[in-house]
């Protein structure tokens, strides 16, 4: 309904004051209508009252609605003020979580590439031991070391192989 979403807007206690304030006004409006001039014209001193009433009831209205529209901007003013901070906010949080996988990236990947560096090496200088994968499920770098175990493998066949044809020639 038309009330509730004022009351949305305005605020419960605002909208009463302003019902409030127009059942007042229209109270008095319908007493001055009442009233006729006298036969010259001239208006009696209880329709000056209620006149005065009226205009005095009216101006508390207007100054009851400039406050409330004077809330309201400042209220908007806030919010907008706020809303000037939230891509601000939201790219320093984009900016710290990319440093974040960045550098969890780098520490797995980089030191994972280190450690099979190192036994590379290692079997370059002529130890043909295996490489223990170091996650239990199957990654690119397990499947890498997987391999390089078979390699391995094949290698100390083939060198046992060359060592038995040696000792045989």
């Amino acid at each position: 309904s038309v009330y509730s979403e004022l009351s949305n807007v305005m605020g419960k206690e605002n909208l009463e004051t302003m019902v409030q304030h127009l059942k007042k006004y229209k109270e008095l409006t319908h007493k001055l209508s009442r009233f006729k001039p006298l036969e010259d014209g001239v208006k009696t001193p209880e329709y000056h009252k209620i006149e005065r009433e009226l205009r005095s009831h009216g101006a508390e209205m207007v100054s009851f609605v400039l406050d409330l529209s004077r809330k309201e901007r400042v209220k908007i003013s806030e919010i907008i003020k706020l809303t000037k901070w939230v891509p601000i906010v939201f790219s320093l949080f984009l900016i710290v979580l990319i440093l974040y996988v960045a550098h969890f990236l780098y520490r797995h990947i980089v030191s994972r590439l280190d450690r099979l560096m190192k036994a590379i090496q290692r079997i370059a200088d002529g130890d043909f031991s295996p490489i223990m994968p170091t996650r239990p499920y199957r990654d690119e770098f397990t499947n890498l070391a997987v391999c390089i175990n078979s390699m391995l493998r094949q290698l100390r066949e083939r060198e046992e192989i060359l060592v038995r044809s040696h000792k045989l020639r």
